[in-house]
C-alpha cells in the first residue's frame, strides 16, 4: 500500500482506496450469490427428501389448501367491507361539503346571527 501519512500526505492512495472497495464489492456480492445458490440447493433438497419419504411438500396438503381458500375468502370480504366504508366516507364528505356551502351561503346573506358576548 502507499502509505504517505508521514509527509501530510493520505493514508492511503486513490488507487489502493479504489482496489480495496472493488474487493468488498466483490466479496459482498459473492456471498449474496453463494447464499442464493445454497437457498436454493437446500429448498430443492428439503422438497425431495419429503417426497422420498411419502410425507406432503406442502403444495399438495389439503388442509394448507382449504387454509389458503378461507383466507382468500377472508380477504375478499375484507375488501368488499372497505369499499363499502369508502363509500360510506366519501358519501359523509359530499355531506360535509354541502352544509359548509350552504353555512357559507346563509353568511354572506346574513341569515345566521351572530354569536352574543358574554
Amino acid at each position: 500500500m502507499g502509505a504517505t501519512q508521514e509527509r501530510g500526505g493520505p493514508a492511503i492512495s486513490h488507487g489502493d482506496f479504489v482496489v480495496f472497495v472493488f474487493v468488498i464489492a466483490a466479496a459482498v456480492g459473492s456471498l449474496s450469490i453463494i447464499g442464493a445458490v445454497a437457498r436454493r440447493i437446500a429448498g430443492g433438497s428439503a422438497r425431495r427428501a419429503r417426497l422420498a419419504m411419502g410425507l406432503p411438500t406442502g403444495d399438495t396438503d389439503p388442509g394448507q389448501q382449504e387454509a389458503v381458500r378461507q383466507l382468500a375468502a377472508d380477504l375478499e370480504s375484507l375488501r368488499d367491507e372497505v369499499t363499502g366504508l369508502r363509500r360510506e366516507l366519501d358519501e359523509a364528505q359530499n355531506r360535509l361539503d354541502f352544509t359548509e356551502r350552504l353555512l357559507g351561503q346563509a353568511r354572506e346573506r346574513g341569515l345566521l346571527n351572530p354569536p352574543k358576548e358574554r
